[in-house]
């Protein structure tokens, strides 16, 4: 309802104790609901509480094995804490989603920028940068100026948390 709408807001506008407030009070409503548990993890890794945000990564993970987001934040959470539990495997099924996604004309789980932490080839890098980009020329509000067909390359930085990166 009202409360879930909010979250996002809250997060954006770094109003982070409510935002913390309300993914807890989604998960405790909805314990089922593997979505609230990995966008409680998510906040969580932000906020630099990395123990408890894999405990809702993983219990995202075991409430639906099968929703590639899930997988894939839960990894990129594990190379976070050097955690390399079952690594070749998770990698390979990793990028099994991916295909998959690259059949249905869907964004990859796993973003470019994390792709390249990956032991893949440059081949696989370049095909989820590929999926990605058309992914990204299909989304609405496009900046003026913004032109998919450019001649150049045009390379932007963007960041769960603008206060740690430099720009």
């Amino acid at each position: 309802g009202v409360q879930t709408c909010a979250l996002p807001i809250f997060q954006k506008f770094r109003n982070d104790f409510k935002a913390l407030e309300y993914f807890q009070k989604a998960v405790e409503l909805n314990p089922q609901s593997d979505e609230y548990a990995r966008t409680l993890g998510d906040h969580l890794m932000i906020k630099g509480d990395r123990d408890q945000a894999l405990q809702f990564l993983e219990r995202a993970q075991r409430l639906n094995p099968s929703n590639p987001s899930n997988l894939a934040r839960l990894f990129l959470a594990r190379q976070m804490v050097c955690e390399w539990t079952d690594y070749q495997n998770v990698v390979d099924e990793l990028w099994r989603f991916c295909e998959a996604a690259f059949q249905e004309d869907k964004p990859s789980p796993v973003a470019p920028f994390q792709s390249l932490t990956m032991p893949w080839s440059c081949e696989r890098l370049l095909q989820i940068a590929r999926n990605h980009s058309t992914a990204c020329e299909q989304w609405p509000g496009q900046p003026r100026g913004f032109s998919p067909r450019a001649s150049r390359l045009r390379v932007g930085y963007v960041s769960g948390d603008l206060y740690d990166h430099a720009v």
